[in-house]
């Protein structure tokens, strides 16, 4: 991994680990070894390294895709003009109900330019179910026409709809309203004391 431009290595090993086949990972990939490798059990095996929690993370969203699943590249340019060679998208699984969304672009660490465009819209999700990033466990980011913003790859998988604030506010609030009713029925202190 020389140069360690990890943005980019992030990207090729999200590419490797969500693309239909087999991915190969050289040894000490997890690791981002630079060196010659040496066995891992003379050099010690960490396994609180990003590389290692990266891989790790994309090896649990790659088990919930079915091996067999269909593989298709997606245009996401906002015009759909043709695809430039800065990002690249991945459905797998049918194209009209996608099992995983992977986005992926070009930018170099310490690039500071603005992130990456990807002008696609997952198809909508069942009821109870929204997309969220695997990897940062976020709904992602998007600008104001509706393209999904990223500087590091992007892959949606469906999740079960999460507990919102707002539910829990509505809930607790209907709770607050029927404590309130009650105690309004209720005689006041100084009511009690003078009957």
């Amino acid at each position: 991994l020389p140069g360690k431009d990890m943005r980019r290595i992030t990207n090729a090993l999200a590419w490797l680990m969500m693309s239909k086949g087999t991915p190969i990972i050289y040894q000490g990939t997890e690791t981002f070894f630079e060196e010659i490798r040496e066995s891992l059990w003379n050099t010690g095996y960490d396994q609180n390294s990003p590389g290692f929690h990266l891989i790790k993370r994309l090896n649990m969203i790659r088990s919930r895709i079915n091996a067999d699943a269909p593989q298709s590249i997606i245009n996401l340019s906002p015009h759909g003009e043709p695809n430039n060679h800065d990002k690249l998208g991945i459905l797998r699984g049918d194209p009209r109900k996608p099992t995983v969304v992977v986005l992926l672009n070009n930018i170099a660490d310490g690039d500071d330019s603005e992130s990456a465009e990807f002008c696609y819209q997952p198809p909508h999700p069942p009821h109870g179910f929204m997309w969220e990033d695997g990897l940062t466990g976020s709904v992602p980011r998007k600008n104001s026409n509706g393209c999904i913003l990223g500087k590091d790859p992007i892959i949606l998988i469906l999740q079960r709809q999460k507990w919102h604030s707002h539910r829990r506010r509505s809930r607790l609030g209907g709770f607050k309203a029927e404590v309130e009713r009650v105690a309004a029925s209720m005689p006041s202190i100084d009511q009690s004391i003078t009957s």
